[in-house]
């Protein structure tokens, strides 16, 4: 098998929302020139996914939840296509998804996005979650290069990324300190909106801060890591901190109003949840600064891949 595009992707307890992920894989035209690569956290505890034994697929069982950037990197070594793309298992891909991929990096381009759509509109504070995480790329998204495009659902050059060699893992962690560390080396960040994905928000209030202060803990120490921050820039930080939350509002807000004035009024509406998210960012970020990752990592995952997102405003209704 020599497959055009291999997909990656994670799969955990929420069994009936990565059936939807990979039926919308094996939806896609071109499936007969792509290899799923399908990571099943979950195989101790449920059945197969319905759809892993297609020809497409690969299952790699993973007996035991590891940190986030070595599944990735696992994925990436054992990958047998040159384009490698992302994807989360609550999201869908539209049609024309991977064929949007493999003509991007046809034309050259190396780290390649696409627009965001939310999945669960209306559903307790999935619309602010949306306009929190996604601003830059919801619909509809300017086709070029843009500063960064979406973590965990983008697509690479896979060869970009085993030359970053033993240090894959540490890249892998976090998106945008990857994609910050590419355009260090002259890789534009290329986003196509025939490229569309769909995706479940986080619905609950205490999600949001849960996963925020989690993936912070790591994406502060990791960006350290990768920039080689002093001891002087790393304090400088810590004692900083507390502007996280109005800095990004504000970076956001001046992009809505120069670019996406149509977004204002969902901006203004997101803003409490957006202050909370925020804060527990930047508490994230002092921890992991301060006392290191811990097990933020290995946490970030098993916290993706088995909260519950509401998909309809039945309090009971797990997706």
């Amino acid at each position: 098998m020599n497959p055009d595009l291999t997909v990656i992707l994670q799969a955990g307890g929420e069994r009936q929302r990565a059936t939807e992920c990979l039926r919308s894989l094996l939806g896609q035209q071109i499936v007969e020139r792509m290899e799923i690569l399908l990571l099943d956290y979950g195989l101790d505890a449920h059945p197969p996914l319905s759809g892993s034994d297609h020809p497409s697929v690969r299952l790699l069982p993973r007996s035991a939840y590891e940190p986030l950037g070595q599944s990735r990197a696992l994925a990436v070594r054992e990958a047998r296509a040159p384009v490698l793309g992302f994807i989360e298992d609550h999201v869908t891909a539209f049609p024309g998804w991977a064929e949007g991929i493999l003509a991007a990096h046809a034309q050259g381009w190396k780290a390649i996005g696409g627009e965001v759509h939310c999945a669960n509109p209306g559903v307790g504070i999935s619309d602010a979650i949306g306009m929190m995480n996604y601003w830059r790329w919801l619909p509809s998204a300017r086709m070029g290069v843009h500063d960064l495009i979406v973590g965990h659902n983008a697509a690479y050059d896979r060869e970009l990324l085993l030359a970053l060699g033993e240090e894959m893992e540490t890249y892998l962690r976090c998106d945008p300190v990857l994609q910050w560390y590419l355009q260090e080396q002259g890789i534009d960040l290329f986003l196509d909106p025939a490229i569309k994905i769909s995706h479940i928000n986080e619905t609950e209030i205490s999600s949001i801060l849960r996963g925020y202060f989690q993936w912070n803990r790591v994406f502060a120490p990791t960006r350290a890591e990768i920039f080689r921050w002093s001891l002087r820039k790393r304090l400088l930080w810590i004692l900083l901190a507390p502007l996280i939350p109005p800095v990004r509002i504000y970076k956001q807000l001046f992009h809505i109003l120069g670019r996406r004035p149509d977004l204002f009024p969902r901006f203004l509406a997101s803003l409490y949840v957006q202050w909370f998210a925020h804060s527990a960012a930047a508490a994230g970020q002092v921890i992991g600064l301060v006392f290191g990752m811990g097990s933020a990592e290995t946490d970030f995952l098993y916290y993706e891949l088995n909260q519950a997102r509401r998909v309809t405003k039945d309090r009971s209704n797990r997706p």
